[in-house]
């Protein structure tokens, strides 16, 4: 009886760790999206859910992995006149999904092809569950995580945004709604604005949370890289 007791409570706990690590890859993309005075939309790219620099390849392959039942095209374009490569996730009912979860403007229009440019910002009370929220925070960590150069405390992490005009706050709201611990919010005088919040996780999440944000500190590491061969 005490074996069957036991098997039961280490079968029920596997699946609650599964459970737990499970990443929902609609949020997880989420997270991952520019933020930058909010989300660029052009009405003859409907189908382009996002643009990766090219040392952000770790971060494309992550989401390729995450997406590989759905119809997702990485398209990599390799620019001459910037000497650098580009990777554009191409979905157009997948980018729809996700934009339902803005509310979009009009912003203006190309030059010199007239096309249409809408910015949007994140809804209110668009993560519903944790699964959600921690996926969607994973997805930030994954891409606007920062250490360089940074004295972090023992298993703190920071997520840094550039003139963000919904995610910051969403951020932070995540972090509080988990019981996740913000030690540190900070603003600083730049341009672009750059905001910062600097938080810890609980047991049971800080090991998801760290090998996600190294994918965030590769990024890091293959942007400097970048920049010392082309000051050679």
């Amino acid at each position: 009886m005490k074996k069957l007791l036991l098997l039961t409570f280490l079968v029920s706990a596997l699946s609650f760790a599964q459970q737990k690590s499970e990443i929902d890859s609609k949020y997880f993309l989420l997270g991952t999206l520019s933020d930058y005075i909010g989300r660029n939309q052009f009405s003859d790219k409907k189908d382009v859910m996002e643009s990766y620099a090219a040392h952000e390849k770790p971060l494309v392959d992550k989401l390729d992995d995450l997406f590989s039942n759905d119809s997702l095209i990485i398209e990599k374009i390799n620019s001459e006149n910037f000497k650098s490569t580009r990777y554009n996730l191409i979905s157009k009912s997948i980018n729809s999904s996700v934009n339902s979860l803005y509310n979009f403007k009009f912003s203006s229009l190309t030059y010199p092809k007239k096309d249409s440019i809408f910015n949007g910002k994140l809804k209110d009370s668009i993560l519903k569950n944790n699964s959600e929220k921690v996926s969607f925070l994973l997805g930030c960590l994954s891409r606007f995580s920062v250490n360089y150069g940074m004295k972090l405390k023992r298993k703190e992490f920071c997520l840094q945004f550039a003139n963000s005009i919904s995610k910051f706050n969403l951020a932070q709201k995540t972090i509080s709604e988990l019981g996740f611990t913000i030690s540190k919010v900070e603003t600083l005088k730049n341009i672009p604005r750059i905001n910062r919040v600097y938080f810890t996780v609980d047991v049971s999440n800080y090991k998801i949370f760290k090998e996600y944000s190294l994918i965030g500190i590769e990024i890091q590491n293959n942007l400097l890289n970048y920049f010392s061969r082309s000051k050679k």
